[in-house]
């Protein structure tokens, strides 16, 4: 102690307890805004959705007698376009279903180009190698497809992408496959292949994922354009490459009405829904809106899935700028 200078634990009693408590309260505070901070950044960067808790595991039936195969999961539903009479019994007669790709992806390809040449047994030259570029937006794409005639001598049209984009948070590959039955068979490729042949062994690293975005943020972090964000009561699945545009799966919460959410997505294109009309499967009700702006000529469609029970509903959201 400095002579002359008065001891002061001795004049406050408790004051060397006083400033401990103070310097703790203080670092508490340090702390709090640190954890703050952190969440804020957690929140901005927050972690995709559980794609699992979306996805069927292979072996899951599509139809057409095609199924999910090994190395891909089948994510959200596969959603029914239109419903015929076939066979004495109802049957869809348009389709298409998004599959993740968990295995290498060429490798996954390759194997449902050999389910598809089997499913189109006339039309096997169509998926007879791996036909892929890189595409505009710089990432690799494969697409095969065409028209033929299936196992029972009727006419289909198949088409198959696989593609990785900037705008999916998985960082994954995707293979999106489209079904049709025509009443008449046009045969050919037509514009389904892409002309080059891939001859490497495997495919390039999927984009680097993209961070999920928060309700208000856009919905695929690549199209810029701010009429375009994730609404409330939706969270973004999974997002795949269309030319000049983009393609995502999000999932509706369960509080949310789906038609009306369905709406709000396509007015972000324009306000008068041009076309309109529900198909009912298997207790599902997929409704389809399309809408075409004036104001810089994007399309725009949706399918609200609405399925039944406590199974999760979803929408699949595809903007094409004009």
């Amino acid at each position: 102690m400095v002579r002359g200078v008065p001891d002061i634990k001795r004049v406050i009693p408790g004051a060397r307890r006083n400033r401990v408590a103070v310097a703790a309260a203080c670092l508490l505070v340090v702390l709090v805004a640190v954890v703050v901070v952190l969440n804020r950044t957690v929140r901005d960067h927050a972690d995709p959705v559980d794609k699992q808790a979306h996805s069927s595991p292979p072996g899951t039936p599509l139809h057409d007698n095609l199924k999910v195969l090994p190395g891909s999961m089948l994510v959200g539903p596969v959603v029914v376009r239109a419903v015929g009479n076939g066979d004495g019994f109802e049957q869809p007669m348009s389709w298409f279903a998004v599959l993740s790709v968990t295995g290498e992806p060429i490798t996954v390809w390759k194997r449902y180009l050999a389910e598809f040449a089997r499913a189109l047994p006339s039309g096997q030259s169509y998926f007879d190698v791996p036909r892929c570029r890189q595409t505009p937006t710089h990432n690799f794409s494969c697409r095969a497809g065409g028209e033929a005639l299936d196992t029972d001598s009727k006419p289909i049209r198949l088409i198959a992408d696989m593609t990785t984009t900037g705008n999916d948070v998985n960082g994954a590959y995707f293979i999106t496959l489209s079904v049709d039955h025509p009443t008449e068979v046009n045969p050919g490729p037509g514009d389904a292949g892409f002309p080059e042949r891939y001859t490497g062994e495997t495919a390039p690293p999927p984009a680097k994922p993209a961070p999920a975005p928060g309700t208000g943020e856009l919905v695929a972090a690549t199209f810029k354009d701010s009429r375009y964000v994730l609404e409330p009561g939706s969270q973004l699945v999974a997002a795949w490459d269309v030319i000049a545009g983009f393609s995502v799966l999000l999932s509706v919460s369960r509080d949310s009405d789906i038609d009306a959410l369905a709406g709000t997505y396509i007015r972000q294109t324009g306000e008068a829904i041009e076309f309109h009309r529900e198909v009912r499967w298997k207790g599902a009700s997929n409704t389809y809106l399309g809408v075409s702006s004036k104001v810089g000529g994007n399309a725009a469609s949706v399918w609200a899935v609405d399925q039944p029970g406590r199974q999760n509903d979803y929408i699949f959201y595809t903007v094409v700028q004009g």
